[in-house]
């Protein structure tokens, strides 16, 4: 390490230690720059560090600098930083984990970027929210919206999933729902301690099996004790692109 990267190393970490002490990792659910969509649209993204205390406060996120600079943002009190991620165009690995002082708080926002008025806030999940299952109900899974499943997990080296697909018996909910499909699936491993293990998968395979008309509910369960997930359904109108983000229930 040469003298100059010595000293705002250990500058930094002075600094940090004087920030609040506990940390927790977050994550940014998209992290893209002029990525291409469908129809011609295009996409970015811009994150937001939020100090709301009277306390200096840091975040460490992935640098695109050159050799000497800070492994981070230090948020002055009562203050907002834009957290200037590297330009990321691979579409398909798009999560980011931001370590940073538990008084942060965090705002996301994909922009479409061609010419229309298209942009919607993303949520911003802390560690403790990921789980060993999540359920997403009654989902139209026959309409024309293209649909896309985005699984994150902070577990380094990912690992198995499975994902089940349950017809919902409408008519009568009193009756058990069917179970229309049931895959095992792999995350992806992450390449850096501030990317996520990752698997994406589209609404054709996600809904293979299902009939226009049904409605859905989708189940998606780590296998491994030691991997939590957490992660969302994305519906895209095809007419006008605007794009609706499913939540998972529990």
């Amino acid at each position: 390490m040469s003298p100059n990267l010595s000293l705002i190393v250990a500058a930094w970490l002075l600094l940090c230690s004087a920030a609040s002490a506990a940390e927790r990792r977050v994550l940014i659910p998209i992290v893209v720059s002029n990525v291409s969509g469908a129809f011609g649209t295009v996409w970015s993204s811009r994150t937001w560090a939020h100090n709301d205390s009277p306390e200096l406060a840091a975040a460490q996120f992935p640098r695109d600098c050159p050799i000497g600079c800070a492994p981070g943002d230090l948020i002055t009190p009562y203050s907002t930083s834009f957290l200037d991620f590297p330009a990321n165009v691979d579409a398909t690995r798009p999560g980011r984990i931001v370590i940073g002082s538990e008084s942060l708080r965090f705002t996301t926002q994909l922009i479409e970027k061609s010419g229309s008025s298209l942009s919607m806030n993303l949520p911003v999940i802390p560690e403790l929210s990921f789980a060993r299952r999540m359920m997403f109900v009654r989902i139209a899974a026959g309409d024309e919206a293209r649909r896309l499943l985005r699984v994150y997990s902070m577990n380094p080296s990912g690992g198995p999933i499975t994902i089940h697909v349950y017809r919902v018996q409408l008519l009568d909910p009193m009756l058990p729902h069917e179970l229309v499909s049931a895959t095992t699936r792999m995350l992806s491993p992450s390449t850096s301690e501030f990317e996520p293990s990752y698997l994406q998968l589209s609404g054709e395979e996600l809904f293979a099996g299902t009939q226009p008309g049904d409605f859905v509910n989708v189940e998606v369960s780590a296998v491994d004790d030691g991997t939590l997930i957490w992660g969302f359904i994305t519906a895209t109108d095809n007419t006008n692109q605007h794009v609706n983000l499913i939540l998972p229930s529990e």
